[in-house]
């Protein structure tokens, strides 16, 4: 692991300062800051102080060296478990400088602003109890480093602390936080399962803070968050919990559904979709190769008595998005939607789930992207290699105007029983949705090629005329 003295010579460095320079601003003596990043001294308490006040560094270096030198507090166990996890995420702990440090009031236990990564995977494996919830803002460019803490969780041999209590949200910068919702739903089928959320309850302010419509509820203590999810409050005071824990419940006897188990993830999938509006800023996609849908059948086991019928689940996301499946129910059933994800990805719909497929509506189709294809200017055309699905091929066209058009082709060995060409439609009018479309290529798919016009309606004329043949088969 990085040591504290090899990170602080190259931060020095890397600001345009001389060793000389460094001490001299930040109130050091020159030799003993010479003999700290030697190794022969140890930085003590105060002069770290100076550094960190100094204002020299940025605030992510303050904040790395924050992390770096406080392992003088950690156990040896703990260090060799630090140790063996940043060379589990060697090739994704860059990211981790994205985050900007948090800030604590001590008096009204708020957390406001963004946490570093390191940071939290520090404090993570001390097991400070302070920070048994961990409450991080995400900004537009590092949603990717919530896949570090993810990987961090799901590596971790250790397995002795529940990371229950730790909960991720778009800042308010971006809309396309896909990585918060697959976390928290890989959360509750990882079997984090401790806590609720309650959402859209109007209550009276804890102190002078009237802004908090959501929560997040235990028995041991209770998170307060304002609607844009910019700030928190952290209870823990048994008496308050329990105030509001009868105030909440009160809500089941007037049968207000508004509480939602993390151990049932349907529920909470139907939470989060429906707790923000298009507008938001949050948005969570419901798009062809997204939907936040889970296995029926998985969740049912461990389920709570209320779990909602398979076709209330699916239409209340279709429901939310104002999408409407039934004009291609050839290609689409709920069954369907419902049976060919895993882990709240489609990977491929089983031959089994989908109703006969119309040739002619299938050659209609790709006449008429191909049509748009040659317009040049209406559409983009995709044809993608994901690394996390079992396609072969994935041709996407993508209207400019905020209108998403999908046909997939599944191509394979027809020898194979579970390999089969097929395709499905899905249009999205709606402009956020249309560009947390865009934003999955950045996540989902290791290679993007934009092919031409040219070669784009070559591809699907060949698919036009091989459908047509078969067609002309049947029809002999």
């Amino acid at each position: 692991m990085v040591s504290f003295r090899e990170t602080l010579r190259e931060y020095i460095k890397k600001n345009g300062y001389s060793i000389n320079e460094f001490a001299n601003k930040c109130n050091i003596d020159r030799a003993w800051l010479s003999n700290v990043l030697s190794g022969r001294k140890e930085l003590s308490e105060a002069k770290f102080k100076n550094i960190i006040e100094s204002n020299i560094l940025s605030e992510v270096q303050n904040e790395n060296l924050t992390s770096l030198y406080r392992l003088k507090d950690y156990t040896p166990e703990q260090i060799e478990r630090i140790e063996y996890m940043l060379e589990r995420l060697s090739r994704k702990v860059r990211r981790t400088e994205c985050f900007i440090p948090i800030d604590f009031d001590d008096d009204r236990q708020i957390y406001i602003g963004k946490e570093n990564l390191l940071s939290a995977l520090f404090k993570i494996l001390a097991k400070r109890e302070e920070i048994s919830f961990i409450y991080t803002n995400i900004t537009a460019e590092s949603e990717q480093a919530v896949d570090v803490l993810y990987h961090f969780m799901k590596e971790d041999k250790y397995k002795n602390i529940d990371y229950k209590h730790i909960f991720m949200t778009d800042g308010g910068t971006s809309n396309h936080n896909l990585n918060t919702y697959f976390t928290v739903c890989d959360f509750a089928e990882l079997g984090y399962t401790g806590f609720s959320i309650i959402k859209n309850v109007e209550i009276k302010s804890i102190e002078d803070n009237d802004f908090l419509p959501y929560f997040i509820l235990t028995d041991k203590a209770m998170m307060m968050f304002d609607p844009e999810f910019n700030n928190g409050v952290f209870i823990d005071d048994e008496n308050i919990i329990k105030v509001y824990t009868g105030k909440f419940m009160s809500l089941y006897e007037k049968g207000e559904k508004v509480i939602v188990s993390f151990s049932n993830a349907v529920e909470l999938m139907r939470t989060l979709t429906t707790m923000h509006d298009s507008t938001s800023e949050l948005s969570f996609t419901p798009d062809f190769c997204v939907t936040p849908c889970l296995d029926y059948d998985v969740l049912s086991d461990n389920a709570s008595e209320n779990l909602p019928n398979r076709e209330l689940l699916i239409q209340a996301v279709l429901n939310h998005y104002n999408l409407d499946y039934s004009k291609f129910s050839n290609f689409l059933t709920v069954e369907s939607l419902n049976r060919f994800v895993k882990d709240g990805i489609i990977y491929e719909i089983p031959r089994t789930y989908l109703k006969p497929i119309d040739i002619n509506s299938r050659v209609k189709l790709l006449k008429c992207i191909k049509d748009n294809i040659e317009k040049h200017g209406k559409y983009d055309t995709y044809i993608l290699n994901p690394t996390k699905f079992d396609y072969n091929s994935y041709d996407v066209q993508v209207e400019k105007i905020g209108v998403v058009t999908v046909c997939g082709i599944r191509q394979g060995n027809k020898e194979n029983e579970e390999s089969f060409m097929g395709e499905w439609l899905c249009s999205i009018n709606d402009e956020n949705i249309f560009k947390d479309f865009i934003n999955l290529k950045r996540f989902l798919v290791e290679g993007l090629y934009v092919y031409s016009d040219e070669f784009s309606s070559s591809y699907v004329s060949n698919l036009i005329l091989e459908l047509t043949a078969e067609l002309g088969g049947e029809k002999s």
